[in-house]
């Protein structure tokens, strides 16, 4: 290699052959091109060494180091590769895990562009067992931030890893920091050295690190063996000399927030197996983690969420192991109560248990979690399953669930039922009754025997995987909770015998005793299975393939097929009458094309001799009773397009299947557009000709585009280059934003939606970010609840709705103040019940204008999202009418004042509602009904 490299990647391994090479082509595609890789190889045992040898024949980049014995850990060939390196930035990776493609130009583009002494990027830990994807410490990445040293946010405590960052040589050799050799953990010391050294630390929102996690690996990395005892012994010693390092260096003001790390993350990482441990190991556990939670400052406490107080107390002062695990219980269980809270003097606390002093009263209380004002059906209940037995197809369970503060008595006409839900299902869950129940002490104790075969049907190899729920009917309230099991209290695991289980399907049944009790069924040969059963079931299994290919993946697969069945479905005649509503890609009964619909059943569908379909995607919850369903891309959808006199959709109906000049095509467009469209977008900007002209013919086919403002068609019209008739009469989804609604409505649609009627409602309306698309992440939240809770939680609630594109699951421990809404399929309800709107750059912001009430524009990534992501048409802070804010703290100044200072914005909302809501009459769904819909008719 010629020259100085740019970036020295430190590749470690140790017999590690077969993923080595996936990792040095990991570093080798980058898109920097000027790098070097130097492996440092362990002392493998296996042939390692040879492989990267080979690759480095291949590659003057690359390097390759065998160290003469082996170290036993990470830090001595990291150490030898920093030694080694020659290029001005260093980074490290890992030989199971991976690179990004721009991982390495993206981090060194930002060190040379900030000047800091590290840049981190973002992780993701993949579980090649469970085939799952999670973020690392994601709330640190949402944005390109610099920092002044690790006091402008200690936060960076909860990214100690090393192999997401790149790092300046000059810094490290300076000050001296290596990893140190001989311990586990290595990265936790070795990054406190880095925060607290470095003048200037650099964050940045890409995708970096791939890191891989296999459960089942013959040896078991380190933070995989927290069942040994040594291995939680190791993590405290490396906390003590991070504590004696931060002392030695001027800043143990900063230990307060490693600690909150600690507790936050790393003593919960051992509390989770906790009850799993036998009592030796519990007792030496407590010990250790009293000892060093000794050391652990008011600050710190003062820090952390309630129940993770409590449970540090239990340990510490307390040594309780029976209440410790209470609090692991919540924070394991999804936030479900196994303790009994009381209620004194209008306080909550956790127990009845040490409450003599104020001091201990503090501890306990837990007030501001909420629980006495959460309704029934929000209580996460603690349903312990303390029996189980399979025999053939028949499973026994009995049960207890926690009652807290009292909420149901013996009295009351309850109904219980064990629900199964299959992972691989949208339809409805298989339900079966319980009878058997009694309540006792603030226990709800049941008894229920179900018949799998019964309940479950044949067994489905495709879909094998069954959860159990617990769903309690008190009058018209539901609550619904996970069931959990008592690992002790169950033998034999997993649980392993053999049923029948309806039809010709012969299996073995698994009831997993872990946290949840989960069913897995897989079809295994019945040593009793005669030659004519065998041949009985080779053809059901070779019939229902059969019929699996022509009705599923022929239709929803194979693009040819649909397009030729389409063709010559349009040979038949048109149906008059017949209309097809679909909105948003047939994942809801919502916006435009809703509100048309409503509008014709209204007119009388009869005197319109009117025929309705809907389209559904995935589940058919949320659509209407009485209404005709059709899931989308199936046969009966593709007949149903074919032979309809209207097309009635707010996006676009698949782009294979052409208009007929028969048919009119109604398209309501979902709202009025912030960020670019159409080929002003940078996707279809860089497009090829051919998709350009596929978008063009799919515009071609709209008979009518309906319109809100002349700014929509400046925009929004001429970006997509539309050339048909415009309707300008408004959207239909704003009718009832602009008329308004009855208070009544409002308390009722609040009640129906089980929303707090004592407090404002704020909803939060984020738009989608296409890079988070393009790598199928799920939506992270950037809001600080927690911080947010205690600032407004008197007086406020919060609608969490996010893009229907977007994928979130919001966290129960915030179900007190924050309710996530996003399966409410129509947000013009929301809208209506909400009094105040947070949203960035959502096209919800022209349609929350017609009603007057305030905005806050939550625009934390700004700059990022005109520069990276879509591009806008206008500057929101020229056009904004209400506060733009940056960051949860102005996030919650910008609440508190809104409302107050109306008058502040008048003049802004006013023109920002006479440019973008020009054409909203408020009329807009009844004029398309008799301007389309009624015209066959009355001529």
């Amino acid at each position: 290699m010629v020259g100085v490299p740019d970036v020295t990647v430190v590749l470690i391994g140790y017999n590690d052959r077969d993923n080595l090479p996936h990792a040095v082509r990991s570093v080798l595609d980058q898109s920097l091109r000027n790098l070097e890789v130097i492996v440092i190889d362990d002392a493998s045992t296996d042939d390692s060494v040879a492989v990267a040898d080979a690759i480095a024949r291949e590659d003057s980049r690359v390097r390759v180091l065998r160290l003469p014995e082996n170290s036993g850990g990470c830090s001595r060939p990291r150490n030898v590769g920093i030694e080694q390196a020659r290029a001005p930035y260093v980074m490290f990776l890992d030989s199971d895990d991976l690179f990004e493609r721009h991982a390495c130009k993206n981090m060194l583009l930002a060190a040379e562009r900030t000047g800091a002494d590290v840049v981190a990027g973002k992780v993701v830990r993949v579980n090649l067992t469970r085939d799952r994807e999670t973020p690392w410490a994601k709330e640190l990445f949402t944005e390109r931030v610099t920092y002044q040293g690790i006091r402008e946010n200690p936060l960076l405590f909860f990214d100690p890893l090393s192999t997401n960052k790149i790092y300046r040589r000059e810094f490290l050799q300076s000050f001296d920091i290596t990893f140190p050799e001989g311990i586990h953990y290595e990265d936790s010391l070795f990054s406190t050295k880095v925060y607290c050294l470095a003048k200037v630390i650099a964050v940045v929102p890409n995708l970096i690190y791939y890191w891989r996690v296999v459960e089942d690996a013959e040896a078991a990395s380190i933070t995989q063996r927290r069942h040994e005892f040594e291995n939680f012994r190791d993590r405290i010693a490396v906390h003590r000399m991070m504590d004696d390092f931060l002392e030695s260096h001027g800043a143990a003001d900063l230990k307060p927030h490693k600690d909150f790390k600690f507790i936050r993350h790393d003593l919960k990482l051992y509390l989770s197996d906790l009850p799993e441990r036998d009592a030796e190991y519990q007792r030496k556990f407590m010990d250790l983690a009293a000892d060093y939670l000794d050391t652990v400052s008011d600050q710190t406490m003062s820090m952390v969420y309630p129940v993770e107080r409590i449970c540090v107390d239990m340990i510490r002062r307390r040594h309780d192991v029976e209440e410790t695990l209470k609090t692991v219980d919540y924070l394991r269980h999804g936030f479900a109560l196994s303790t009994d809270l009381v209620e004194r003097d209008g306080r909550v606390f956790w127990s009845d248990k040490y409450l003599d002093t104020e001091d201990d009263r503090d501890v306990m209380d837990v007030t501001e979690m909420g629980f006495h004002r959460l309704p029934f059906s929000r209580l996460v209940l603690h349903n312990l399953i303390t029996a189980a037995q399979l025999a053939g197809s028949t499973l026994t369970i009995e049960g207890r669930i926690v009652i807290p503060l009292g909420c149901l008595t013996s009295e009351e006409d309850l109904e219980l039922a064990i629900e199964l839900n299959n992972r691989a299902r949208t339809g409805p869950h298989r339900s079966r009754r319980v009878r058997d129940w009694w309540i006792d002490a603030n226990r709800l104790h049941y008894r229920t025997v179900i018949d799998l075969g019964a309940a479950l049907g044949e067994l489905d190899q495709l879909n094998p995987v069954w959860d159990l729920q617990m769903r309690i009917t008190r009058g018209h309230e539901v609550n619904i909770s996970p069931v959990y099991v008592d690992p002790t209290k169950i033998t034999g695991r997993p649980i392993t015998v053999r049923a029948r289980l309806g039809g010709h399907a012969r299996g073995r049944v698994e009831g997993f005793a872990t946290v949840r009790l989960t069913l897995a069924f897989r079809q295994l040969p019945d040593d009793h299975e005669t030659a004519v059963d065998a041949r009985a079931n080779a053809l059901v299994e070779r019939v229902t393939n059969s019929v699996r290919w022509r009705s599923k993946r022929a239709v929803g697969s194979n693009p040819t097929v649909r397009k030729q069945a389409y063709r010559l479905l349009r040979r038949l005649p048109v149906k008059p009458g017949l209309a097809v509503f679909e909105s948003h890609l047939g994942l809801q009964y919502s916006d435009s094309p809703r509100y048309i619909y409503e509008a014709a059943v209204a007119t009388g569908l009869d005197r319109l001799d009117l025929d309705p379909v809907w389209s559904y995607a995935r589940s058919k919850k949320g659509f209407p009773a009485g209404v005709r369903l059709v899931k989308r891309e199936s046969w009966r959808y593709l007949y149903d397009l074919a032979r309809a006199e209207y097309w009635i959709d707010n996006q676009g109906l698949p782009r294979m299947f052409t208009r007929r000049p028969e048919t009119t095509y109604v398209q309501t467009w979902h709202g009025t557009p912030m960020k670019r469209m159409g080929f002003d977008s940078p996707a279809l900007e860089r497009a090829s000709a051919a998709v350009r002209k596929q978008h063009k013919a799919m515009m071609r086919r709209w008979s009518a585009l309906l319109v809100p403002s002349e700014y929509f068609v400046e925009t929004f019209v001429r970006s997509y280059g539309y050339q048909g008739d415009l309707v300008r009469k408004g959207l239909p989804r704003n009718d009832l934003l602009v008329r308004g609604v009855d208070p009544a409505w409002v308390l009722a649609k609040k009640r129906q939606l089980e929303l707090p009627t004592d407090r404002r409602l704020v909803l939060y309306c984020p738009t989608f970010r296409d890079r988070a698309r393009r790598l199928q992440r799920d939506y992270e939240l950037p809001l600080d609840l927690e911080v947010m809770r205690r600032a407004l939680g008197e007086d406020t609630f919060i609608l969490v709705r996010t893009h229907y594109l977007d994928r979130y699951k919001m966290s129960a421990r915030y179900d007190p103040f924050v309710a996530d809404v996003s399966l409410v399929h129509d947000v013009t309800e929301l809208m209506l019940v909400a009094d105040v709107l947070v949203t960035d750059y959502s096209s919800v912001m022209f349609d929350f204008a017609n009603t007057g009430k305030p905005m806050v524009f939550y625009t934390y990534d700004y700059e990022d999202y005109v520069r990276d992501e879509r591009g806008t048409y206008l500057d929101l802070p020229d056009i904004a009418p209400g506060p733009i804010v940056e960051d949860t703290e102005g996030l919650i100044e910008a609440l508190r004042e809104v409302e107050a200072t109306p008058e502040k914005w008048a003049d802004r909302y006013a023109v920002f509602r006479e440019r973008f809501c020009e054409y909203e009459t408020g009329h807009a769904s009844q004029d398309v009904v008799d301007r389309f819909l009624s015209g066959r008719k009355s001529s």
